[in-house]
């Protein structure tokens, strides 16, 4: 606010552009004090002041720190016109918001590098940990948690089993902040014991969970006719969430359809000036419509620009089942596809050829941020576990594309769709969508 105040006074901006309304500083400085107090509400709101600190990364916290000052821009607005005000200076108002935006972000971002740097140079900040388990997975985390300070934790000990004697020992000679449990299958009497034990020293406990306690992450408890019943929820995508994502859904096909139409009608040009009709794949070669399977392993019909020359869909199969580079699940790549035309190639690389599935979001098929849709045939090579990424609409980018695209194995993709389902948010839909054009630019692409 007082850059705003100082910027207008300024003998250039007053040269520039006069000042018509004389506002009076006591008036104005009230305005902002207030402005103050709405926006650290506001950042509290959207989770900004939370400990340990939130993994929103960059992105996420440059996103609702703008929301958080443009709420506030919102409520003086209000504020001002149910006052039946007419506030002197416009410029003040949005050169104060514009400056607060500026200001918090570029605070945000050093206070970040210079926690970053503590961290990472002298461990600064960092809670010690003693951690529980013996195998992959917890070699795995150790890795993790060493290479990257920023998950706030030090490995200075480890123990294969989840012995009372040994952590309480540990703990106390070692100044133990934090009891990562790893492995979770560990005997049920001695995890009681260590976080009772973690209780009464008030030290952290991370728990990796089970199949069971993974389960019963978004469950809700009812009482039936006296008898406690707890209902485990496949995801939080139910209720008022299911009408967020549709919504997202339609305005975001909407506007990326119009923005969008310039390109989609540039490719459809180029695959017919190059290799005629059909521009789009919606049918198989022995004619039938192409279909994908949905929410529920529903199939539905499917559509995208044709990449690839007519009648050599089958050929995946056939000719071409050799040179299939993904042996790891049900998924088929063909390695130096000979049926991709040179068109086809180009708006593969980008993911040009896929956005006609805009207008199958459209029309509730599909959604924009979900697992990819599979074939048939790929469907019915899943195992048990796999089939979880069918409880919600497939969709036209996802946790798995923004982090790799192709190059994840198939475990790995259905690992990250499992995790977008049982944590979905309307914020990491909107986060999905933003990063994808990134992903698609800078990450690998596919064959």
């Amino acid at each position: 606010g007082l850059t705003a105040w100082s910027l207008r006074l300024s003998p250039t901006l007053r040269e520039f552009r006069p000042i018509q309304f004389d506002v009076p500083f006591d008036d104005f400085s009230s305005l902002m004090l207030v402005a103050a107090a709405t926006t650290v509400l506001a950042l509290a709101v959207m989770g900004l002041y939370r400990f340990p600190k939130p993994e929103f990364g960059p992105f996420g916290i440059t996103f609702r720190l703008f929301l958080a000052t443009l709420a506030t821009l919102s409520a003086a607005s209000l504020w001002m016109f149910l006052r039946q005000e007419l506030f002197g200076s416009r410029f003040l108002v949005l050169a104060a918001w514009a400056f607060a935006t500026i200001f918090l972000m570029t605070t945000r971002t050093l206070l970040y590098w210079f926690e970053d740097t503590l961290s990472r140079k002298f461990q600064v900040g960092l809670r010690a940990a003693l951690v529980v388990g013996n195998d992959d997975l917890t070699q795995k985390l150790v890795n993790i948690i060493t290479k990257d300070p920023a998950h706030g934790l030090r490995v200075v000990h480890r123990t294969t089993r989840a012995d009372p004697d040994e952590i309480r020992d540990a703990s106390r000679r070692l100044g133990i902040e934090a009891i990562l449990i790893a492995d979770p299958n560990q005997p049920k009497d001695s995890l009681s014991a260590v976080i009772d034990f973690a209780n009464a020293e008030h030290v952290d406990v991370l728990l990796v969970p089970n199949v069971v306690q993974a389960l019963t992450r978004n469950a809700s408890a009812t009482v039936i006719e006296g008898i406690p019943v707890v209902e485990l929820s496949r995801t939080p995508l139910a209720g008022w969430g299911r009408v967020q994502k549709r919504a997202l859904d339609i305005v975001g096909a909407l506007v990326l359809i119009i923005l969008t139409s310039p390109v989609m009608a540039l490719a459809a040009l180029a695959i017919l000036l190059e290799s005629g009709r059909p521009v789009l794949f919606s049918e198989t070669d022995d004619g039938k419509p192409l279909v994908r399977i949905g929410k529920g392993g529903r199939p539905f019909r499917y559509f995208k620009f044709r990449s690839m020359r007519r009648g050599t869909d089958s050929q995946r199969y056939r000719e071409l089942a050799e040179r299939n580079i993904r042996s790891d699940g049900p998924l088929v790549k063909i390695e130096n596809d000979p049926r991709v035309t040179r068109v086809g190639a180009f708006i593969r690389k980008y993911s040009i050829d896929e956005l006609p599935e805009f207008f199958l979001v459209l029309g509730g098929a599909m959604s924009l941020v979900g697992p990819r849709p599979h074939r048939p045939e790929e469907v019915d090579k899943y195992q048990q576990h796999h089939r979880r990424v069918l409880a919600i609409k497939p969709g036209i980018t996802g946790l798995a594309q923004v982090s790799g695209r192709s190059d994840l194995k198939f475990e790995d993709e259905v690992r990250l769709d499992t995790h977008y389902i049982e944590n979905w948010s309307i914020w990491l839909d909107i986060k999905m969508i933003l990063l994808t054009p990134y992903a698609i630019l800078f990450k690998r692409h596919r064959e």
